[in-house]
C-alpha cells in the first residue's frame, strides 16, 4: 500500500490515552462485564486483568456504532483526529530503475541490475 507507512504511523502515534481510548476502555469493560479499572490494553486487545477474557480493538470499534452494545452514557462512535509528519521524508511513489540488455539478433533480454 502506498499510503500505509505514514497512515499507520499516525494511527499508532494517536492511540495513546485520549478521550477516545477512555471510551474504548469503557465499551470493552461493558462487553466483558468487568470494571473499567480491571481492563488493560495491549497489542490491539482489551483484557480483564488476571483472566483470559478479552475483546479486540476491532470488536470494540464495531460495538461503538451499535447503540444496544454501548454502556449507559457514551454516544455512538469511536473516532479521533491525528496527523503525522515523519522526520525523514517518505516517498511511497518512489522510482525503480532496471538496466536491461537486449540481444539485437535474438531479441532476448537480460536484467543487469535493479535499483530502488
Amino acid at each position: 500500500m502506498r499510503r500505509e507507512p505514514p497512515c499507520s504511523a499516525a494511527v499508532r502515534r494517536r492511540w495513546r490515552p485520549t478521550r477516545s481510548s477512555a471510551k474504548a476502555k469503557k465499551i470493552a469493560a461493558h462487553a466483558l462485564e468487568a470494571a473499567e479499572d480491571d481492563i488493560e490494553y495491549a497489542d490491539g486487545t482489551f483484557r480483564v486483568v488476571g483472566t483470559d477474557r478479552a475483546v479486540s480493538l476491532k470488536e470494540v470499534a464495531q460495538a461503538a456504532y451499535v447503540p444496544s452494545r454501548l454502556p449507559a452514557g457514551p454516544e455512538t462512535g469511536l473516532y479521533d483526529v491525528a496527523s503525522f509528519s515523519p522526520e525523514i521524508p517518505n516517498f511511497p511513489n518512489g522510482c525503480h530503475v532496471c538496466e536491461v540488455e537486449i540481444d539485437p539478433e535474438t531479441g532476448t533480454t537480460q536484467a543487469l541490475c535493479r535499483r530502488r
